[in-house]
């Protein structure tokens, strides 16, 4: 879509939420304007939004919103290749995504944080983390999260010189992200197979 018309909505409302002392809408609202800056790579902007939206919403005790932040901060951190900073706030958000049993939440952080032990060459830890995100993905039927942790999966064999597991995972991701539609996806783990 079109992120700065995007961007200038959001800022409207969050001004009019502003006015009208509505927290949780700020909250909110600070959340995807956070989530705007981020794909637009200024993650400095896109932190301060999602760090104003987690106080706010941590004052308001709306967990959802707290667990948004968090995992929308660990991306940032992730990015940075702060790899530690970034699992320090996706088990903070996996903790509130399981204090409120919320299943679409949990199998993301979960991959995510498969992600960071990646990144940080722990191969063992990022496995039991994929698996246990993709068990749940499966179970939610969630065709994203299964294709991104069925890809994750076949990196780290990848990098762990296991090329038949890391066929196996890719081969397996390739198909879902074909089902599921997503072109970035089957891009991704194309590169991987070829």
């Amino acid at each position: 879509g079109n992120r700065v018309e995007a961007l200038k909505y959001y800022l409207q409302a969050l001004d009019m939420f502003k006015v009208l002392k509505n927290d949780a809408n700020i909250a909110s609202v600070g959340r995807n304007i956070g989530v705007l800056y981020d794909e637009e790579k200024n993650l400095e902007k896109a932190g301060k939004y999602d760090r104003k939206a987690f106080l706010i919403a941590k004052n308001i005790e709306d967990t959802t919103i707290m667990s948004t932040a968090y995992s929308n901060l660990a991306n940032i951190y992730s990015a940075r290749k702060e790899y530690k900073k970034a699992l320090d706030y996706t088990f903070k958000s996996l903790a509130l995504g399981r204090k409120k049993n919320e299943s679409f939440s949990i199998p993301i952080d979960l991959n995510n944080i498969g992600d960071n032990y990646m990144h940080l060459k722990n191969y063992p830890k990022a496995l039991d983390y994929y698996h246990e995100a993709l068990k749940l993905a499966r179970k939610n039927q969630d065709s994203r999260t299964i294709t991104v942790t069925l890809s994750g999966l076949a990196q780290v064999y990848e990098l762990k010189k296991d090329i038949p597991q890391a066929i196996r995972y890719a081969a397996e991701s390739l198909e879902q992200a074909k089902n599921g539609g997503d072109v970035n996806d089957v891009l991704t783990i194309y590169k991987l197979l070829y």
